[in-house]
Parts: structure tokens; C-alpha cells; sequence
């Protein structure tokens, strides 16, 4: 039987074939042979029974007249009769009165006494045939004729040949037949055997296995091309997301060398806002890929927003003059004052954009905006809009924090701006403007460089240094309000003398410094340091811009550059990880491929194909025990026949046995075929988004009996709670493949190890719409730290074992999202663990085109 059951599934076709139709051919010769055994002997008595009474009315005269020559001549007459071998005549008193031997026959007549039977009798080599010689109703004597077996054995040696020959025919035609048929069911599987090694060799995950008809064969490539499918879209995905990681870490690299640009244009540091305010909306607004980007700037008292500049990607057009009041959208100008930006991915629904939808942004087809405030300490200058037609969008953080870098540099570009204009007034007029420059609104200091004190200052430096009255400003040292050391480490008193020293060369310049108020809060300033001459005395004045919002700003791009680099980093270790993951699938597929073209299908395409092929193992091999146990029993019964000792209680026996075996063969095979149906159905759920009406118990009943071979070989088992006629319209094969999961990592995570694992799936309706399923186990539960991370992708304490990492992540994602649920975990170290679904008996409708994405 071990050589049986190591067989393929085509050697156990081809035997099962061959030992049925040999089988049911012997048995059907063997009666043949015993029929005609049978008739063969009757005929002989029937022959020799007339040729002794022929023979006896012959000889009554010799006897009524003790005539022994004449007996013995009519006995000599039995010569021309080949198979007669001796005949015996006796007279009334029982002694022998003529005899008739065959050459070479030992006379036995005289030895024996007859016994006036009159019948047949039938021995080991021959048959003796008695009969009574009367005359007159008076009893003359016996007449006793003995033959051999010669010619029922010369007709039996005929049929024999005939039925051996029959038999031989019917071999070579069982097996022609045998190896055509088996063809249909192998030769696919060898072909899905073949594609797995293909795709095992060259990682080509393209490759399909072929299949044609609608057979539960074809049904089985079918699925396994559909589990292709979704491995190659899976590696596309992480390929895809690489590709994305790669292209976001270039799209901060680019906004950073444009702000770096930008803020060295000299146009900015000049002032030269319509050149700014151009290049801005031209160039850094495609940078976003926006379709209209443009800049604002408010009127003096901050109630209406003018357009400076508005650039139509789309067109290549600049234009401007649309003007926004703030009494008729007062909300979304109170939204602009509050928030340094506004990033409304839905700017039709937003309430921060609700009065700009019906006249202006739908009838331009705006779905999304940015809006980025132009200010500087609490003045508003203006807003810096990016706007998208099209598809919604969602606005990262990457992006917002280059738009508010932009708008800073916008708002230098007009402090340089407004200090230009100041200084060409004061060029203009001999006299100090002290009205300008006390009423600018950005802080202006002077500063005596000999004694290093502030000697004039507006109203704008105080508040910016957060001083009580000026005179607190007045006469103290620029070190007074720095921190104690710069950005790199220097001290604050030798990095002012540079600066100083380098203003006092005539060379203005623009720098950074970090300052520090009153209360010990350090701010960041943009510092515009120039020379200039009073009085006969050099002077210096420094203009002030808080860039503390923009520091921190370039600080948390630099960290989302880092964060990204090791995002990428780690996404890189996941892929190779999830190819490492893939390849040992596949290997695991291509294992099981191999198995089942001995006797199951591959084992990890999914447990559906191995539970098919172990469950079909089953009947198959029943049938070949069957089908043996018929052969051994017809093989007895013939050697029973051939030692003469057959009987009708034997023929019965192997009647009835016969009758039971082709029961089991029947019932075996229609179970195998109803398994393949069975499963079919089960894989054709689980490997497609199909939504149907379906009974909770019988879905889960379905998968659980696929999982069955996981159990087979551990003392753990699953009990199904679920109550009858509980109805979904929802995604069958999405449940499926969650009750798998769950059930499976209870295996592999819960009860592994244990003597005596208990897997309980409960189902219960939750009020008319919803239903609760739980899969509980009485494992070693999950640790308190790793709860929060076991739905995260990836994340497995089996790593290199066989764990992936993904399928807590799968059952999260297919529940919250294609079943619009929630996932909710119990678990005690030491006391096992509580998986609860909850979910809507009527699933939510997918939108067209949109898939699960693990």
C-alpha cells in the first residue's frame, strides 16, 4: 500500500482503471468457464446414461439366456466409443458376467458390488453411469459403463483460450483507454506544475497557466491565474509605492533649491515685487502642478483682497484686478487672518471656502486650493493662492511648507521693497523722515557701530522685541536682545562684530540672527544691515523680519527629508522582505503543485488548493483500497474454483463483496466530485470581488472545511457557533478570506504549542442591520506592547518563519473598507485572544474602479 499511495495521480487512474475492468472481465469469465463446466458434465451424463440403457436392452437376452459370449461381444462393441475406458454386466446374484476393458485400463469389475441405483456418478477423472437390465418386470442383472472427462475438458481447454484471449484484448484496451483518459485530468495540472517552476526560475509573474472548457480543472487554473493576478499587482504596488517615496524625497530636494534660489534672486532683494510676484506665479506655482496660481495683497486697513498677479497654466496667460471684499466674505477672510493657510483638499464642501464656491469656484472648476498667508510679525500683507482644477487633491505637508516659504520670501521681497522706498525718500530729502520711519511697519533700528548702542528705533522694533515703551530699546546693545550664541555655535558678541565690521566696508547685507525676548522666548529674524552717514557720523540701520515660523518650517521639511529617507530605507527592507515573503511562497506553491500531481494541488495557493487536494486523496484512495480488497477477493474465489471447492455459499459471498465494493467505488468517486464542486465554489469566492446574497453558516462551514488539512496533523480543532438562515449581501470571498486569517494566525501565533488548542468562530445579529462575528482561541494571547502595532503592515513576531507580517493588516483593510466595519482585539497573555467583526449585513456599494489596497 506504500508503494500504492506514493503513486501520481495518473499511475492510481490508470491501476484503478485496469483492476476494475480486469476485475469485472474475470468475474464474468469465471462464470462463463463454470457454466460451461456445468452444461459440459450434464451432457456427458445424458450421453452416457442412453448408451448404458442402449447397451443394457442389448444385452437382456444374453443374460435371460446365460448367453456370457454374446454379452461380452455386444460390450466389445463400446471400443468405437473413445472416452468409454470399461463396462461392466452382472447378473442377478451380483456377479460380474462380461466386462469390457480399454487398452491399458486396469479392470476394477470385478472389485466392486454394484448398487442397482440406476443413476449417474461423477468422480475425480471420470463418470460411471449405472443401469438396471429387466424382462418382464423381472431384474436380469446391473449394466455399469465408466468414461472418462475427455470431452467436457477438451470444450472447457476451448472456452478458456477464449476467455484468456477475451481478457488479454480488454488489458491492452483498458490500458489505451486508461492512458487517454487520465490525460484530461494530469496533463492540466502538469501544465500548472510546469507554469509554477517557470515563474519560481525567472520571478515572471506575467505567466499564466493555460486552460480551456469549464471543468473543475480548468475551474482550478482559473483560480490559481486569478491568485497570479493578484501576486503581480501586489508587486507592482510595492514597486509603485518605491517609485513614489523616490519621487516625493526629488520633489522636497526641488522645492528647497527653488526657495534657495529665490531667495538669493536679487530682484527680491531689491524689492522689485512685479518681478517676484511674476516669477512666483509662473514658475514655483507648476512646481505644485497648480493650475492657477496667484498673489493677493490686502488694501491698507485689511478689508479687501486685490489681485496682483493670476498665471493660467493651462494658457500661459498672466492677468490681474479681481478684487474680493471682506464684507462679502467675511468667514473665509476671518479663516485667512486666523491661520497662518488654508489647505482645503475639498474646497467645494470646506466651510473655510464655503462663499467662494457658487461665485468663483465652480464656475472656474476649482476643486482644491491652498491659500498661504504673506505676513510679517502680525501684519497681514496678502495671500498667495495655489488653485487645482480637476480631481480633488489632497495638499501634503511638503507641499504647505513650500508655499509659506514662497510666500516669506514674497513678504521680504516687500519689506525690501518698502525699506527701498524709504531709503529713496530719504535720498530725496536732506531732512530725517522721522514720520516714515516711525510709522513703517516693519522694525527699522539705528545703531551707533563706536558704542555699539541703539540710537533710534519705530514703534514696530519694540513690538517686535516685545519691549514695554521704546525707551526700554533706546540706548541698550543689539547683544541685549540675542541669544547668547548663533546657529553654529559662535558667540553672539564676535559674530556682531563681524557683522559690524563687514556693514562698516560699505557692504550691506542680508543674514540670519537669533534673538531672544524678555520672557527667555528665542526668535529667529531675517536682519537687512546697511551703512549710511549723518551728521558726519557713520551709522548703521538694520530692518527686522520674523522668520521664526519659516525656520521651523525649513526644519520640518529637513525632518520630513530624514523621515522620508528612512521611510524609504525601510520601505526598501519591506520589499525585499515582502520579495523574500513572495519567493518562499512561491516555493511553497510550487511544492504543493508537485505534491499534487502526486496526489493534491499546490499547497499555498492558498489552504483551498491544498484542502483540495487532501480531501480528494481520501475518496481516490478509498477507491484504490476498494477496488484492491475486489481484486484479493476475486483472486481467492478463483483459487477455490480451481481446487474444486466451490460452492454456492462462496459464490454468494463473493457476490455480496463484489456488490459492496462497487457501492464504495461509487459513493467514493461521486464524493470526490461533489469536493471539486464543493471547492469550487469556495475558490471562485475567495479569488474574486463577487457580491452576492450568501448564509453566514454555510460561507463559514465552506472555509473552514478548506482549512481542515492545517488541523489534520495537530491536536487543536475549530468549533462553528453561527445560528442557521443568517443572510449577507456582502462580499463572500473578502469574509473568506478574513475567517482564514483569523483563523489560521490563531494556529500559527494562538495554540501553537499547546496540547489541546480550541478555535471558536461566533457568529450573533447585532439589531436588524449588523452582525458580530468572533474567532477566539485559548492561546498564549498577544502581548500588551504589541497590540497597538498588529494591524500595522508588516509587523510579525514570526518573522523568517513563514510570517509575513500582512494578514491582521489584510483583515483590518478588507473589513473597514470593503465591508464598511471595525476590527476590535481582547487579548490576556497566558488566556488567549478575541478577533471582533463588526460589520453591516447590507455591505456599502465600492465605487467603480476603486480596490483594496493592502
Amino acid at each position: 500500500m506504500t508503494r500504492i499511495d506514493q503513486l501520481s495521480i495518473r499511475g492510481k487512474l490508470i491501476l484503478i482503471i485496469l483492476v476494475v475492468s480486469l476485475s469485472a472481465l474475470a468475474v464474468v469469465a469465471l462464470a462463463s468457464y463454470l457454466h460451461s463446466r456445468q452444461q459440459g458434465r450434464e451432457s456427458l451424463a445424458q450421453q452416457l446414461t442412453t448408451l448404458t440403457q442402449l447397451m443394457g436392452d442389448r444385452s437382456a437376452a444374453a443374460l435371460a439366456f446365460l448367453d456370457q459370449y454374446g454379452a461380452q461381444g455386444n460390450l466389445a462393441a463400446l471400443q468405437n466409443v473413445p472416452n468409454v475406458t470399461q463396462a461392466c454386466l452382472y447378473d442377478a446374484e451380483h456377479q460380474l458376467f462380461a466386462s469390457y476393458q480399454r487398452t491399458g485400463v486396469q479392470p476394477t469389475c470385478a472389485a466392486r458390488q454394484p448398487d442397482w441405483a440406476g443413476n449417474v456418478k461423477f468422480g475425480e477423472t471420470g463418470v460411471l453411469a449405472q443401469s438396471v437390465i429387466a424382462l418382464n418386470g423381472r431384474s436380469l442383472g446391473v449394466l455399469e459403463i465408466e468414461s472418462t472427462l475427455a470431452p467436457v475438458e477438451r470444450e472447457l481447454r476451448a472456452q478458456l483460450l477464449f476467455n484468456l484471449a477475451s481478457l488479454a484484448l480488454a488489458a491492452i484496451l483498458a490500458v489505451g483507454l486508461s492512458l487517454w483518459l487520465q490525460h484530461l485530468i494530469s496533463r492540466p495540472l502538469i501544465r500548472i506544475r510546469d507554469v509554477a517552476e517557470e515563474i519560481e526560475l525567472k520571478g515572471q509573474f506575467s505567466l499564466r497557466a493555460p486552460h480551456s472548457g469549464s471543468d473543475e480543472i480548468s475551474q482550478l487554473a482559473k483560480s490559481f491565474n486569478r491568485m497570479l493576478d493578484k501576486i503581480e499587482t501586489q508587486n507592482r504596488q510595492l514597486i509603485q509605492r518605491q517609485t513614489e517615496s523616490f519621487e516625493r524625497m526629488r520633489r522636497i530636494e526641488s522645492q528647497q533649491s527653488a526657495i534657495a534660489m529665490l531667495a538669493k534672486w536679487p530682484a527680491v532683494l531689491s524689492g522689485d515685487m512685479a518681478s517676484v510676484m511674476r516669477q512666483v506665479t509662473q514658475n514655483y506655482g507648476a512646481i505644485l502642478n497648480a493650475a492657477r496660481t496667484s498673489v493677493w495683497m490686502f488694501n491698507a486697513d485689511e478689508s479687501v483682497l486685490e489681485c496682483q498677479d493670476l498665471y493660467l497654466r493651462d494658457r500661459a496667460e498672466h492677468s490681474s484686478g479681481q478684487v474680493l471684499a471682506e464684507s462679502e466674505y467675511a468667514s473665509e477672510f476671518r479663516a485667512l487672518k486666523r491661520s497662518k493657510y488654508v489647505d482645503a483638499d475639498d474646497a467645494l464642501n470646506d466651510s473655510r471656502t464655503a462663499g467662494y464656491v457658487e461665485g468663483y469656484l465652480k464656475p472656474l472648476g476649482i476643486t482644491s486650493l491652498l491659500d498661504v498667508g504673506i505676513q510679517a510679525g502680525s501684519r497681514h500683507y496678502g495671500v498667495l493662492c495655489f488653485e487645482h482644477i480637476g480631481p480633488r487633491r489632497h495638499w501634503h505637508a511638503d507641499e504647505i511648507s513650500y508655499a509659506m516659504a514662497v510666500a516669506d520670501q514674497i513678504a521680504i521681497t516687500l519689506q525690501n521693497a518698502l525699506r527701498a522706498a524709504s531709503d529713496a525718500a530719504l535720498r530725496e530729502s536732506n531732512a530725517y523722515t522721522k514720520v516714515l520711519f516711525s510709522d513703517s511697519r516693519i522694525p527699522l533700528v539705528v545703531l551707533d557701530p563706536d558704542t555699539g548702542t541703539i540710537l533710534d528705533c519705530n514703534q514696530a522694533a519694540v513690538d517686535i522685541y516685545q519691549m514695554q515703551r521704546m525707551e526700554d530699546v533706546l540706548g541698550c546693545s543689539p547683544l541685549d536682545v540675542s541669544a547668547p550664541t548663533q546657529y553654529d555655535g559662535t558667540d553672539s558678541v564676535v559674530a556682531a562684530k563681524a557683522h559690524i565690521a563687514r556693514a562698516i566696508t560699505d557692504e550691506s547685507h542680508v543674514f540670519e540672527w537669533r534673538h531672544q525676548r524678555p520672557s527667555g522666548e528665542i526668535w529667529d529674524a531675517e536682519v537687512h544691515l546697511m551703512h549710511f552717514q549723518a551728521g558726519g557720523r557713520d551709522l548703521l540701520q538694520f530692518s527686522l523680519q520674523d522668520i521664526t515660523a519659516r525656520r521651523r518650517a525649513e526644519a520640518r521639511i529637513h525632518q520630513l527629508n530624514q523621515e522620508l529617507e528612512q521611510r524609504v530605507a525601510s520601505r526598501t527592507l519591506q520589499l525585499a522582505e515582502s520579495n523574500g515573503q513572495l519567493q518562499a511562497t512561491l516555493s511553497t506553491l510550487q511544492h504543493a503543485q508537485t505534491e499534487l500531481v502526486r496526489s493534491e494541488k499546490l499547497a499555498s495557493l492558498g489552504s483551498l488548493v491544498a484542502g483540495i487536494a487532501h480531501e480528494l486523496n481520501t475518496p481516490l484512495g478509498n477507491s484504490l483500497t476498494v477496488a484492491t480488497s475486489l481484486a484479493d477477493a476475486t483472486n481467492e474465489f478463483l483459487h477455490e474454483m480451481k481446487e474444486g471447492q466451490i460452492r454456492r455459499s462462496v459464490l454468494n459471498r463473493y457476490l455480496v463483496q463484489a456488490s459492496e465494493a462497487s457501492e464504495l467505488l461509487s459513493r467514493n468517486l461521486f464524493r470526490a466530485s461533489d469536493l471539486i464542486t464543493h471547492f469550487k465554489q469556495v475558490a471562485v469566492d475567495q479569488t474574486s470581488a463577487q457580491r452576492r446574497s450568501f448564509d453566514l453558516k454555510e460561507n463559514i462551514e465552506e472555509i473552514v472545511l478548506t482549512l481542515q488539512p492545517q488541523f489534520k496533523h495537530t491536536p487543536h480543532r475549530v468549533e462553528i457557533d453561527v445560528p442557521d438562515g443568517l443572510q449577507l449581501d456582502s462580499y463572500p470571498g473578502s469574509l473568506g478570506q478574513v475567517i482564514t486569517n483569523l483563523t489560521l494566525n490563531a494556529l500559527l501565533h494562538g495554540v501553537h504549542g499547546r496540547p489541546d488548542g480550541l478555535i471558536r468562530i461566533h457568529a450573533e445579529q447585532q439589531g436588524d442591520a449588523r452582525v458580530q462575528i468572533a474567532v477566539a482561541d485559548n492561546g498564549c494571547g498577544i502581548p500588551a506592547e504589541h497590540l497597538p502595532r498588529i494591524f500595522d503592515p508588516f509587523f510579525t513576531t514570526r518573522l523568517g518563519q513563514g510570517g509575513s507580517g500582512l494578514g491582521l493588516h489584510i483583515v483590518y483593510s478588507i473589513v473597514t473598507r470593503t465591508m464598511g466595519g471595525f476590527v476590535d482585539t481582547q487579548s490576556s497573555v497566558g488566556q488567549g485572544t478575541c478577533f471582533t467583526i463588526d460589520i453591516p449585513l447590507r455591505a456599502p456599494h465600492q465605487q467603480p474602479g476603486k480596490e483594496l489596497q493592502t
